[in-house]
């Protein structure tokens, strides 16, 4: 009987999760580290609306927002309660991002990508 899925030694995606719960202004986990191909999925449990964005245009300081070279930016738009949405890193590096309403309240988070 033959059996179907990844070649023996070849890693499939993962897909890790991040919820943002809904009695805080944070990212939990706040930190993940995945591989290059790996997806992120993010979901906002809080009847506030939250965003996920990696994009240095968007942020007040510089230092809420940072990527590789050579990376896209990516922005989520407005994530309103029970809302996921997903992003699939294809780069190596580490990415800091931020919610654009909660900048302020230090909501940061960092996904690390290992090649």
């Amino acid at each position: 009987l033959a059996t179907f899925g990844a070649p023996r030694g070849v890693r499939a995606a993962e897909t890790v999760k991040v919820r943002i719960p809904s009695a805080r202004t944070a990212f939990e986990p706040a930190e993940v580290t995945i591989k290059v191909g790996d997806t992120v999925q993010w979901t906002n449990r809080s009847i506030i609306a939250h965003t996920v964005t990696c994009d240095p245009a968007k942020a007040k300081s510089k230092d809420s927002a940072s990527l590789p070279a050579g990376a896209a930016p990516f922005h989520s738009g407005e994530l309103a309660q029970g809302t996921p949405w997903l992003h699939t890193f294809t780069a190596p590096g580490v990415y800091r991002y931020f919610c654009q309403h909660h900048e302020d309240m230090m909501m940061f988070g960092t996904v690390t990508v290992e090649a």
